[in-house]
Parts: structure tokens; sequence; C-alpha cells
């Protein structure tokens, strides 16, 4: 039976084999609006998804499907939605490490699930993926096209799929960074946040005190541990908005607000706007 890498590394293969139909890259950010600080490549396999993303100050909405490739670089913001099944891989370029991605969406749960594979490599991508990713990332800051970004993006495909197959053959285990420590809580948290989460629980469950929980976010996050939470809660209340069968109370309890009166005002503080007009601006 072939191991989690070994079927995520077939899927990034015939990726690769079939080729980039469209390419997107983005630099744009604005306001509050965070990026992933880091360069990230996606790419969709089928399906469609809407790609959210700023051009010129403004947020732009298109619509991609099967074959497109969409570049952010590590200062811009890029963001996807799919009321539709949907198939996609990602990689994220940090700096000690490759985070990458297969998944698998149903159109209604939101990423990740236990449909999906989420694994991180033990070292970074090659010098020249290094290179790519540099070169990549001027081209995507001037905002034009560029014949040549399909033909890159396949490249640093190929040199990311060597990369992840050929990474440290003779290291034991998994080299654990306080960066990556971060990432990995902060990937349960965007997994459980309809679970009761805490700083003691987190700190539990990776077998660190409470108080390197605080110092791993007061190093690597804007916000403290509480406002993450608050934020992943938010964002999924976002997409429930979306479905319009559901009601702001049933909303606010799938996002694990035992109040809605307190999910009114954290929604409101943050989006400047009540869930309510949140849904009518949408549609």
């Amino acid at each position: 039976m072939k191991s989690s890498k070994e079927r995520i590394l077939d899927i990034f293969q015939a990726t690769a084999d079939a080729g980039i139909s469209d390419a997107l890259l983005v630099a744009d950010s604005k306001g509050n609006i965070s990026s992933h600080d880091v360069s990230r490549l996606v790419l969709q396999l089928e399906g469609l998804s809407v790609v959210e993303f700023f051009r010129d100050g403004n947020l732009v909405r298109i619509e991609k499907g099967a074959g497109t490739a969409q570049y952010c670089s590590a200062k811009g913001y890029m963001c996807f939605q799919s009321s539709f099944p949907m198939q996609g891989i990602s990689f994220s370029y940090y700096g000690d490490f490759i985070r990458y991605m297969y998944i698998n969406s149903n159109g209604k749960d939101a990423p990740p699930t236990e449909r999906d594979i989420i694994l991180h490599s033990k070292s970074p991508v090659s010098a020249l993926g290094g290179q790519l990713i540099v070169l990549l990332d001027k081209l995507a800051e001037t905002g034009e096209s560029t014949t040549a970004a399909k033909s890159l993006l396949e490249a640093l495909l190929r040199i990311t799929i060597e990369s992840i197959r050929n990474e440290g053959e003779n290291v034991v285990g998994v080299i654990t960074t306080p960066h990556k420590l971060w990432l990995d809580i902060c990937d349960h948290i965007r997994n459980n946040f309809k679970n009761d989460l805490s700083r003691d629980s987190i700190a539990k469950i990776f077998r660190i005190s409470p108080s390197h929980v605080s110092h791993l976010f007061k190093k690597f996050a804007v916000k403290d541990f509480s406002h993450t939470l608050m934020e992943c809660r938010l964002e999924h209340a976002t997409r429930l908005l979306r479905n319009r069968k559901l009601t702001v109370d049933e909303i606010a309890d799938q996002c694990n607000y035992k109040y809605t009166s307190y999910f009114l005002r954290c929604f409101k503080n943050k989006y400047k706007m009540t869930p309510k007009n949140y849904r009518i601006n949408f549609k």
C-alpha cells in the first residue's frame, strides 16, 4: 500500500505531465487583508473555483477550472472559494521546507478535511527552484501577463516534485523548527476550530507549555492565539453565509459561538458589516 507521500507524488507527476493551460500571477494585497507571507503555487485539477485577489487596489474574483495555475508572491493575497466539488494541489515555499497539499473538496466542508493530504518536506526547494521563485515574484509584481509564465510555473512544478522526491534520504524523522511547530499548531486550529480549543489544550496536544504556545504566536503571528482562533471561525462564517439556507443563528452555532449576539459583534468588528449585509454584498 502506498504511503501518503507516494500517493501525492503520483498526483503531482500526473499534473506536471498534463501541463498548464492557463496561468495567473498575483502580488497585490490591501489593508488588513493578510497574505500567507510565503510564495505559493496552486493548480486546479478538477471542478471550478472562484479565485479572489487584488489587482490595482481592487478586489477581483474570477472563475478558474481544470488545468489552470495560480501563483501568489509572498506579499500578495489570494483566496479560493468553491460551492462545487473540486480537486487541487498547492505548494507553499518556506525558507526551510515546503508545505505541499492535495485538496479534494466536496463543495460543502471547508478544507482541510479527512479527504485531503497535507505534508511538509524535510528541506526547502532546490537552489534552482528558489531562483525561479524570485523571478516569478518579480513578474507578478509587474502586473503584466506574460507568455513565459506557464513555462516558468511548469518548470517550478517539476523542480518542486524532484525536491520533494529526493529530499534527505538519510534524514531520520522530520526536522522540527519553531516555525514549523507554529504552522502545525495553526493547521490544528484550522482543522478543529469548531471544537472547544484553548491555549492549554493546544499545549497538551503538542507537549509544550502554554507559555510556549503564546511565545510562538508572538514570534510568528501578528495576533495572539485567541484572535487567530476567532479569525478561523469568522472566515468559516463567511463561507457559510454564501449558503442562503442557513440562518445566522445556525451559522453562529456551527462556528462554535454559544451566543449569537457575541458572534454578531465579532463579525462586525472584523468585516465592518453585519452577516446579513455580507450575504447581500456577496450575492
